[in-house]
């Protein structure tokens, strides 16, 4: 397994407190929402705006989970774009594992 943050869960700005605490606070989060959002982009491939619209997410969160997919390539860019609610393109996601693998059953690796 690929480990996403060698030595840290969830990474943060060193010297800052709040940036810790923050990373801190989304404990085993990180790999939910990692799995939850493979699943999406293996079903079809996927642009991080229409991750966060279709689960619901904030931009950092999903932007972060799929460069941590994007990192692990268990999801790669499908060389194609699609625009965003606000008009601007965006690199279209897919999964890179032909089979999907059940969402609780996929090997995720965490730090």
């Amino acid at each position: 397994m690929v480990e996403v943050y060698p030595g840290m869960q969830v990474p943060f700005v060193k010297n800052s407190e709040t940036s810790e605490a923050a990373a801190d606070s989304m404990g085993d989060r990180t790999e939910s929402l990692r799995r939850k959002i493979l699943a999406e982009i293996s079903k079809r491939p996927q642009t991080c705006d229409e991750i966060e619209e279709l689960l619901h997410l904030r931009h950092q969160t999903a932007s972060a989970r799929i460069c941590e997919l994007h990192r692990m390539q268990m999801i790669r860019a499908s060389g194609q774009t699609r625009s965003t609610r606000s008009g601007r393109k965006a690199t279209v996601y897919m999964a890179v594992v032909s089979t999907f693998i059940q969402p609780s059953q996929a090997p995720i690796a965490t730090a």
